[in-house]
């Protein structure tokens, strides 16, 4: 039993925590994005090396109204084993950067995902981010936050700690960076895959690669 809940965990936790946080700040209102990301848990690959395990996630954001932010993403990898992965959500940004003080970002961003060739491969995860962000030059937005997962067995809220940047290169490309510690309270002990860095046995660290297409010039 303990065996199975750890399982269910880690694999809650792959499904809909591995791409970088749907929005750490709000587009304008009217302005686009396409984000995508790739990246999870580092794993031992056998024969191979120790790499960050190899997940995708590709989103469309759009600014709603002033501070609200809407997305639709889909999670190609997903598909690559037969299931189709999509997650929808909404980002309010409730507080503004002013010097030292960060803008805080709250999103709700549930994953779903279905096999039809299963007739057990439906399932969903509710999730919740918050993001702390700071723009340290025009070009230059770093944060940090954390992404909680809800479900109705133990444990009922596993939730990931993160830091991370985002690169302007120009005024339409972004690129970032993410690191992630995964499920930090949680036991790894018992696993189908070897996370090699699980400090203390708990979680797993991993690293998440994206880039975003602004076509307006994104919060410049």
């Amino acid at each position: 039993m303990v065996r199975k809940v750890a399982v269910i965990c880690f694999l809650t936790i792959f499904v809909a925590g591995c791409g970088t946080v749907s929005t750490v700040r709000i587009l304008p209102e009217g302005e686009r994005a396409l984000s995508f990301s790739l990246g999870g848990p580092v794993a031992t690959l056998p024969g191979i090396a120790d790499l960050p395990l190899p997940y995708t996630a590709l989103r469309y954001r759009w600014g709603v109204v002033d501070n609200l932010e809407a997305h639709v993403g889909i999670h190609p990898t997903m598909l690559a084993f037969g299931t189709i992965g999509l997650d929808v959500g909404l980002a309010y940004e409730f507080l503004h950067q002013a010097g030292a003080i960060p803008s805080l970002c709250l999103g709700l961003n549930p994953t779903m995902w279905l096999n039809p060739f299963n007739q057990d491969g439906v399932g969903a995860a509710p999730s919740a981010d918050l993001a702390a962000s700071w723009f340290v030059n025009p070009d230059i937005l770093v944060y940090t936050g954390g992404q909680a997962f809800f479900q109705l067995s133990e444990p009922y809220v596993p939730w990931t700690a993160l830091v991370g940047s985002e690169f302007k290169i120009g005024k339409y490309l972004g690129l970032g960076l993410e690191i992630k510690w995964y499920a930090p309270m949680e036991d790894s002990e018992f696993r189908v895959v070897n996370f090699p860095l699980s400090p203390g046995n708990r979680g797993a660290f991993g690293i998440v690669l994206g880039a975003s297409l602004y076509p307006g010039g994104g919060n410049d």
